[in-house]
């Protein structure tokens, strides 16, 4: 099966200044041969000569610290033993099984990142790990290795259960045998027993949750994949597995490749700011690989064109909106002060604050509200830049122009609000994000999300700002919606209505039907086409039954004050004079996952669309006239939030480091 997919199947190779190969590669030898040696490409007449040389690349998890301190690996001391050769029983057991392995498909050569690059050498390191992209697309093959969670743990010699069945035909006395009966796969009684081993090998092992790998695997063009029970060669158009399975198309793989989605405007964004989230969930063994360990992929995905890379960032006005995906790591909890002092003083350094890279924790930059990543939709022109960019500085540390960086500083200069001193906190909202509300002069004016989740009892904000980035709209056909007290909620046509009184979530049907009333005692169905019309109307909730004809009765009004926080009949907007347009009832989703049918009157419309306001928050750096980035905020047009809190305020210019 493997044989055939290299002989039968090409690829392609490109070049990375010029060079076709890296610096050096393990040397297997043949069948049987008890060591191996280390070779340097430009020394050698067959790659100074040949583009065509095939080899493998070994893609792996190193395990816990004291597994990775103890692995077979290259330093100055030991490179010329290396180079003379070393013995097979020197080697890590992962390493051991893939020059086997390389053996075996008569691969002549063998790359692997501890041996191959210099590990205590700096420069050498710095210019090998700039041509990851060269490694991985130019490999024969990339020998993946989920089945095993550490550099001293092979994958050759498999752990399954089994069981053998004695037969004997009762037709014909002379056949007998046994069958042997084993697991397809082998999945973790916590994982969702639909997946396969292949897909819990993508998307849930040890391996795949490595930084590392999300690369090495993305860019590589043909991957031999060792999970638990089998082995499957993976290519951008099919899986073959073993054991006679039929082919089937990369479609059918949970983890999403990169071949589709470069080369289109926006399509190469979007997917960046993708993988940059899958990427910021897995592990890395030193914070400091936090760039380089995507590098590869930057200057794969991002147009070559592009004039700037801004330490993981692109277009600062979009993309310096993440938030910190806290339940990742629940068990990690940091202080206001804990969190400034370690982006003040990180050691070693790994970004500016502003940058997503400054944070160990896994980040997300689809706020709902505004667009949603995972279904790559975006509207450019709604996204419009409220602030000027005076200066963005990036120092890099070596060579690649995506890796590690030694400082930065960014200068914006627009409207810098402070913090206003009354903030209410609204609980965890969706995957444990703890949004607060800022509250000012009794009216909502935004909603926060700060890098911090361990909150004293008097906690103090007061030396925090805003600093708005952009405004635009909100997209279309939202699949759920957040309310946190007021809401606006995008229709198509561009228009769009309010809901109030609840702070939760609510889940809107596709096709918004209900029960419904348009004037009184008529009954009708609602759906999208019937609020295009209703633009920035307001609604209040009132806790129904399904099926039930909307009324303004004394016992719905009571029963709504016990239904989960919902609006009573008192909270409802001065509506005299305003025409009722539409009543329908949909389910209303709340915090605990109970599910009640909620009453929705759409009032009168307002005209016009006014602009959501969104930005970060700062904190001033122990250095006078400097500032972290701490939080980020997004303001809702509604009572005194939207774009209209930020215009007619006095600009500022600030630094953020």
């Amino acid at each position: 099966m493997i044989a055939n997919s290299l002989k039968e199947r090409s690829y392609e190779q490109t070049y990375s200044d010029g060079d076709m190969y890296p610096a050096r590669f393990i040397e297997v030898g043949g069948q049987g041969a008890l060591s191996c040696r280390l070779v340097e490409t430009h020394s050698r007449l067959e790659f100074t000569q040949s583009s065509l040389v095939p080899y493998a690349a070994l893609s792996y998890c190193w395990g816990s610290k004291e597994d990775a301190a103890t692995q077979f690996k290259t330093e100055r001391f030991s490179l010329e033993d290396r180079l003379n050769g070393f013995q097979m029983n020197q080697v890590t057991p992962i390493l051991h099984d893939a020059i086997l392995t390389t053996r075996a498909l008569k691969i002549p050569y063998l790359w692997v990142d501890t041996v191959c690059i210099i590990q205590d050498d700096d420069e050498d390191w710095d210019k090998e790990s700039s041509r990851m992209i060269l490694v991985y697309q130019n490999a024969a093959l990339t020998i993946c290795t989920p089945a095993s969670a550490s550099c001293q743990q092979g994958v050759l010699a498999r752990d399954w259960n089994m069981t053998r069945i004695k037969f004997q035909s009762k037709i014909d006395e002379t056949v007998s045998g046994s069958y042997t009966l084993r697991f397809v796969s082998e999945v973790p009684a916590r994982v969702c027993t639909s997946f396969d081993g292949l897909t819990f090998a993508l998307l849930s092992s040890s391996w795949s949750n490595r930084g590392w790998v999300i690369q090495e695997f993305q860019l590589s063009q043909r991957t031999l994949v060792f999970d638990k029970t089998k082995l499957h060669i993976l290519t951008a158009n099919y899986i073959q597995s073993e054991g006679s399975e039929p082919e089937r198309s990369m479609e059918r793989v949970g983890r999403f490749r990169i071949q589709s989605y470069i080369n289109t405007s926006p399509s190469w964004y979007l997917f960046w700011l993708e993988v940059v989230q899958l990427y910021s969930r897995c592990e890395l063994s030193y914070l400091s690989d936090k760039l380089p360990a995507i590098s590869a992929l930057a200057r794969h995905i991002l147009p070559s064109s592009l004039p700037f890379y801004y330490a993981g960032h692109i277009f600062l006005h979009i993309d310096l909106f993440w938030v910190l995906k806290k339940w990742t790591q629940p068990q990690c909890f940091k202080t206001q002060d804990a969190l400034i002092q370690s982006l003040q003083f990180q050691g070693p350094y790994v970004a500016p604050s502003w940058s997503w890279a400054s944070r160990s924790d896994a980040v997300g930059f689809d706020n709902r509200s505004f667009f949603d990543i995972s279904k790559y939709r975006m509207f450019w022109c709604n996204f419009k830049e409220e602030c000027e960019f005076v200066k963005v500085s990036i120092s890099l540390a070596g060579r690649d122009l995506f890796g590690k960086v030694k400082d930065g500083s960014l200068v914006i200069r627009g409207a810098v609000v402070p913090l206003s001193p009354r903030l209410e906190l609204l609980g965890d909202i969706a995957v444990h994000e703890e949004r607060w509300k800022m509250i000012e002069n009794d009216k909502y004016v935004a909603y926060l999300s700060f890098d911090w989740d361990k909150f004293e009892d008097e906690e103090s904000f007061e030396k925090l700002s805003l600093v708005l980035l952009g405004s635009c709209k909100a997209r279309a056909k939202h699949p759920w919606q957040p309310m946190y007290g007021i809401h606006e909620v995008e229709v198509d046509g561009g228009l769009s209505y309010s809901l109030s009184g609840y702070e939760g979530e609510a889940e809107l049907d596709d096709e918004l039907q209900g029960s419904s009333a348009e004037g009184e005692g008529e009954q009708a169905d609602i759906t999208e086409n019937d609020l295009a019309y209703e633009a920035d109307g307001e609604c209040a909730i009132h806790v129904g039954e399904r099926g039930q004809t909307v009324e303004e009765d004394d016992q719905n009004h009571d029963r709504s004050k016990q239904g989960s926080g919902i609006s009573s009949k008192e909270d409802v907007p001065d509506t005299s004079g305003t025409r009722h347009s539409k009543a329908y009832v949909y389910p209303l989703i709340t915090p605990d996952g109970s599910g009640e049918w909620a009453e929705v009157t759409i009032l009168q419309a307002k005209p016009g669309g006014e602009r959501h306001a969104y930005g970060i928050v700062i904190h001033p750096a122990s250095t006078p006239g400097k500032y972290l980035r701490v939080g980020v905020f997004y303001s809702v047009p509604v009572e005194s939030g939207g774009l209209k809190y930020f215009q007619n305020r006095p600009t500022q210019t600030v630094e953020i480091i």
